[in-house]
């Protein structure tokens, strides 16, 4: 059996790809290995194997950083927004994929544009106008901001996906008789699983990462999101370094999940 011969750009190809995956796992192999160290251990070898696991790293990061409580209040958070975002995306990317109208690119391109604003130049905006009503800590109202900031790349993603759905599709059911609701939520929707899938991974990602939205609008600890819970390990004067490697590990679980 005759065995298949590469080019020289085949190997430096998959040395390239190699190099690069061992760029973004080592991140993450640092923060184990930190994470069953003390700190002292940490500084002085950090590139080295732990010399004792120290399971009480993240004892202290579940307790100290409130790491359950947290857990639980980003889930509700992430739920919601991606329950809000890819219900009413779909609708609107139905309606921009299907349908003709006039200004339809226009309204895409609107949509669309909402890519190019940075989370930074609304905040302070934002939470003037939260602090005159009265709504800050306030989950509902932070669901809807996150999805608000989810809509543009919901839109991209399932616009494109649901184009190439055969319009047959739809017309066969027309002539069945089914209205413009049954053609979406019995056909469209269901064939665009595996688009509102996709995002949905995204969107997950971008709101269990965000810091900026629940350190503005959110004073109750109570009512904290994962991200802040990390801040409890670096004080004005010290740094719990060992335990919050344990608590980035216990948090990065469900983005590697998703």
């Amino acid at each position: 059996m005759k065995t298949k011969k590469h080019s020289a750009g085949y190997y430096i190809g998959f040395l390239i790809f190699i190099i690069v995956a061992l760029i973004n796992i080592y991140p993450m192999v640092f923060s184990i290995f930190c994470s069953f160290k003390g700190n002292l251990e940490i500084f002085s070898s950090f590139t080295a194997l732990p010399k004792k696991l120290r399971i009480e790293n993240y004892l202290t990061a579940w307790n100290v950083g409130n790491i359950g409580r947290y857990f639980l209040n980003t889930i509700i958070l992430a739920v919601g927004t991606l329950a809000i975002s890819g219900l009413f995306g779909a609708m609107a990317s139905y309606v921009l994929a299907k349908f003709k109208f006039r200004g339809k690119s226009k309204i895409y391109l609107l949509f669309i544009s909402g890519m190019m604003i940075p989370i930074q130049a609304v905040l302070i905006p934002l939470s003037y106008i939260f602090g005159k009503l009265g709504i800050m800590n306030n989950y509902p109202v932070l669901i809807l901001l996150y999805a608000a900031f989810c809509f543009p790349m919901t839109i991209l993603i399932l616009t494109g996906f649901m184009n190439g759905i055969p319009t047959e599709l739809e017309e066969a059911m027309v002539i069945d008789g089914a209205n413009i609701y049954q053609v979406f939520f019995n056909m469209i929707l269901p064939l665009s699983v595996p688009g509102i899938v996709s995002v949905s991974i995204f969107n997950f990602i971008q709101v269990w990462n965000n810091l900026l939205f629940p350190l503005i609008f959110i004073s109750d600890k109570d009512k904290g999101t994962i991200s802040m819970g990390l801040l409890a390990f670096f004080g004005e004067y010290s740094t719990d370094y060992s335990s919050s490697m344990a608590g980035i590990c216990l948090t990065t679980i469900p983005v590697i999940i998703a």
